[in-house]
Formats: C-alpha cells, structure tokens, sequence
C-alpha cells in the first residue's frame, strides 16, 4: 500500500519537472516544429529501456501498427503546439483533457 503512495508523489515530482522544463523552453517565441522535433527524438531514448525489458521483435503487421502510431503521435504533438502558439494555454489544455476520453471510446 505504501509503494503507491511513493509513486503518486514521484508522479506529481515528474509533473512538476516536466512543467519547469516545458516553462524554460517555452520562454522564447513559440515553434511548434522544433518543439515536435526535439520531443520525437526524445521519444527515441526509449529504446535504451529495451535491453531491461522482456523484448521480441513485432511481427510485419505490428510493425505496421507501431510506425503507424508514431506518426499519429508526432501529428498530435504538432497540433498540440500549433494550438499553443494561437490559443491560450488554458484553453488549449481544457479542451485537449475534454476531447481525448472522446477519442480514446471511439478508437476503443
């Protein structure tokens, strides 16, 4: 019982890191193809977590399913950040949180 209690607050210490993070990157004009670029390659570093990890390669049609689902990351992330560089944050953020339990049903 208590391990869930360490990792809700190392959680919320990741969210606070990744939100300083994203405030000193942020501080400068917005890009959203550099910001796409530099979170898809720092995407990329998963693959060192491979060697820990029970792995097998995916088959052609994984494959498939696996390249087809980091475009559609890398889309959404591009869109994320475009929506950010017009819009508030506020109301970008409040509307993403809102639109993808909608999205995640219907996919489902």
């Amino acid at each position: 019982m208590i391990y869930w209690l360490l990792i809700i607050i190392l959680a919320n210490l990741f969210f606070a890191l990744a939100s300083l993070g994203d405030k000193l990157i942020l501080s400068g004009r917005p890009n959203p193809k550099s910001y796409t670029f530099y979170v898809g390659i720092l995407s990329l570093l998963a693959v060192l977590l491979i060697p820990f990890a029970n792995f097998s390669l995916p088959d052609s049609f994984g494959f498939i399913w696996i390249t087809l689902g980091s475009l559609i990351y890398i889309l959404g992330l591009y869109s994320l950040y475009s929506a950010l560089e017009r819009f508030e944050v506020s109301k970008v953020v409040a509307t993403v949180g809102a639109v993808q339990p909608v999205f995640v049903f219907i996919l489902t």
